[in-house]
């Protein structure tokens, strides 16, 4: 929503520059730990944060080839992505270091959804300057890794994979 009304507001109809962003493994890459630390840290109720942490804990996950299923496994980190909860943890625990980052920059707008991050850019000079450097750009990723970002030589989309996050904190 944040993206699209500042693409609609350009200022004299001028061209936008945009970079869309997937963290690979995101919703698996989540530390338990550091959920609950982003939960108390945004003041979050200790009884709520008790019933989260309960929540993440005691997952487990089987593998199926065919009809063949492993024995359970305990899953340590991740939330679970098909639940209610599970995005909003996700935000909560690795937007807040690398949304403080990009607010800093001048002329930048960005916006989080789920495990998906827009750059956008829109006034025209600062655009051209962000072009005219090299092919690579690079951003700080929530784990305090860097993650590469490529420019497409060609129109289309481009199927390459950054350097996958062990873990989100």
């Amino acid at each position: 929503m944040q993206v699209t009304s500042a693409v609609r507001q350009g200022e004299n109809a001028e061209k936008a520059t945009a970079v869309f962003i997937e963290y690979e493994r995101a919703f698996d890459s989540v530390d338990h730990r550091c959920v609950i630390e982003a939960l108390k840290a945004f003041g979050v109720e200790v009884h709520l944060v008790a019933r989260i942490a309960r929540f993440l804990q005691g997952r487990t996950a089987q593998v199926r080839v065919s009809s063949i299923k492993s024995e359970d496994i305990e899953m340590m980190c991740g939330v679970p992505q098909g639940s209610v909860l599970g995005p909003l943890l996700l935000l909560i625990t690795a937007v807040d270091s690398p949304s403080n980052r990009l607010n800093e920059i001048q002329g930048f707008m960005h916006g989080f959804f789920g495990d998906d991050l827009t750059i956008i850019c829109i006034h025209a000079e600062i655009c051209r300057r962000f072009r005219k450097r090299r092919r690579r750009a690079w951003i700080g990723s929530p784990v305090g890794q860097r993650s590469s970002l490529w420019r497409p030589q060609r129109r289309g989309r481009s199927t390459r994979c950054l350097d996958p996050a062990t873990k989100i904190c």
